[in-house]
């Protein structure tokens, strides 16, 4: 069954296209990579260019993914390969020397893996990602200032646990909260001023069980945990909605508003912005 990405053009299309950028150059977001996002861009219409991006942009990390995967099992091939070599000099190996070598290689080229992936760690921790998070940015880790704030307190990880937990609103009970609750935008339109448009919050309930959550997950104790949403509600990472009524309890956060090129499909923008660095650099608890 075609997927439509646009009137008049398939994912199908997008499929050739993109091989076809493939044979001429490798590597995410190459120069032909580049190119067939513009051609792509062109049949599809301005309106979906960033569902388009967003699109190339899986589809060439996964091609980086899979070559770096068989870059490393050829490497381990041939280190067994060698040592079975080097063992076989001293004469024929019965099944049980020959199991034995496989093993000491097999151990060795964990080890050194386990070695190198605590080497990362160690001297990478703020560029080191975990499957769907979104923190720390690019023009984050570029600050010194900034990077160094993030060693001393635990702003990316308490950021990622609220971009986790923040969501289009689609729960009924969420809704009810936060009925009336819309962010208003400019969009770009032939006018110099722009359209303004209202769209919906990506919100996050604060409430007993989130800090639960975030004390098995972070191991921050309810107080700190409180205190990076207030300052981060001082910077403008986060908005306070309001309280649900429930005995004043739960608390309604925002951590950016929700568009899409499709009602099916929603993509978060966040509050959180280059323009506020000196918030960050300057963070405080």
């Amino acid at each position: 069954m075609k997927e439509d990405l646009s009137d008049g053009f398939s994912r199908k299309g997008f499929l050739k296209l993109r091989k076809a950028a493939d044979t001429q150059n490798e590597g995410i977001l190459s120069s032909s990579e580049d190119d067939l996002f513009h051609k792509a861009s062109e049949s599809a219409g301005a309106a979906n260019r960033e569902a388009l991006k967003e699109e190339l942009l899986r589809m060439s990390t996964r091609t980086a993914l899979l070559d770096l995967n068989k870059e490393l099992l050829d490497l381990f091939r041939r280190n067994l390969d060698t040592l079975l070599e080097r063992e076989a000099r001293y004469g024929s190996l019965d099944d049980e020397e020959k199991f034995k070598t496989e093993c000491r290689a097999i151990t060795r080229f964990y080890n050194v893996l386990s070695e190198f992936q605590e080497y990362i760690k160690n001297n990478y921790r703020n560029q080191l990602w975990v499957k769907g998070l979104y923190y720390p940015t690019k023009w984050m880790l570029n600050d010194p200032k900034i990077s160094r704030a993030c060693l001393r307190f635990r702003i990316n990880d308490v950021l990622n646990y609220i971009d986790k937990n923040s969501m289009h609103i689609k729960d009924p009970k969420l809704k009810e909260l936060a009925k009336g609750n819309k962010y208003d935008r400019f969009v770009k339109t032939g006018s110099k001023k722009g359209t303004k448009e209202s769209t919906d919050y990506s919100v996050f309930l604060v409430n007993k069980a989130f800090y639960n959550e975030a004390e098995s997950d972070l191991e921050l104790k309810q107080i700190s945990v409180q205190k990076y949403l207030k300052a981060f509600c001082d910077i403008g990472v986060l908005k306070k909605l309001g309280r649900t009524g429930a005995g004043n309890r739960e608390m309604l956060y925002a951590d950016g508003y929700v568009i899409g090129w499709k009602t099916d499909r929603k993509r978060k923008v966040r509050f959180l912005k280059e323009s506020m660095k000196m918030g960050l650099q300057q963070f405080k608890l």
